[in-house]
């Protein structure tokens, strides 16, 4: 299988990562050959079909598909080539981490997909993989609708720190999930993010994507937080319902 995506200088890419705010994040547009973008698109499921995971409480609304089964070829390719050791490669040179592995069992990753209405709170991800014992170090997150307007919403946000209360403290970087964009951040530095701004897409429009995680060695095996730690969006705050919930899918 030959490469799928289009060139790119990872050691300059690897400047643009560390210089990142709130936390080292990098975008790159025009991430897959366009043919193989399209491709991806065209065989991406309805909303409805074919899920794995159907997530509609009070902190997230969405649809993924993780199993390897029921993902069709052109998918299945791409998802091959983002975990095989070419591209990993590619992004242990931009992150200077010589041994990142990617998540083969696409743990919470793979196809995930947000209609109107639908959110997802920011929050933290998990840190320590709940199988492998290893540290969740990058997220990749590549967006795949070739008609998506801005004003339809939908873009990930990147929240700085409040080392006081542990929480998010300001919105700092929101990115618009146009197609073909790929989107890397680093998730070991409080990376506060989420979809909070809203999605207004017309009926049948479906903000799509392909989510990958890499991961590293690490000691710090007494970190429990196998689960993400959520907050709530601003007129949830006080809520007790959406306060006891993040608790409970916490795992705190």
């Amino acid at each position: 299988m030959g490469e799928i995506i289009n060139n790119q200088n990872w050691f300059e890419l690897s400047k643009d990562f560390k210089q990142g705010k709130p936390f080292n994040h990098v975008v790159i547009d025009n991430f897959f050959k366009e043919d193989i973008a399209l491709n991806i698109f065209n065989d991406m499921p309805g909303y409805d079909e074919n899920t794995d995971a159907r997530y509609d409480n009070l902190i997230e609304k969405k649809r993924t598909i993780q199993n390897w089964h029921k993902f069709s070829k052109n998918i299945y390719k791409a998802l091959s080539f983002l975990i095989d050791q070419r591209f990993t490669y590619y992004l242990r040179t931009m992150s200077l981490e010589p041994d990142l592995v990617a998540d083969f069992g696409l743990h919470g990753g793979g196809i995930h997909m947000h209609q109107t209405g639908d959110y997802l709170n920011t929050h933290l991800d998990y840190d320590i993989h709940p199988k492998l014992d290893l540290k969740r170090k990058l997220n990749l997150i590549v967006y795949l609708n070739p008609n998506w307007k801005e004003e339809w919403g939908g873009n990930i946000s990147l929240w700085s720190h409040d080392d006081e209360t542990n929480q998010p403290k300001d919105l700092v970087t929101s990115i618009w999930p146009k197609f073909n964009r790929a989107v890397i951040f680093d998730t070991t530095q409080n990376s506060w993010h989420g979809v909070v701004e809203g999605i207004n897409a017309p009926e049948g429009q479906y903000r799509k994507s392909l989510a990958l995680y890499y991961l590293i060695p690490t000691d710090d095996l007494d970190n429990k937080r196998q689960k993400a730690l959520f907050t709530p969006r601003v007129e949830q705050k006080g809520n007790e319902d959406v306060m006891e919930l993040i608790k409970v899918r916490s795992g705190y």
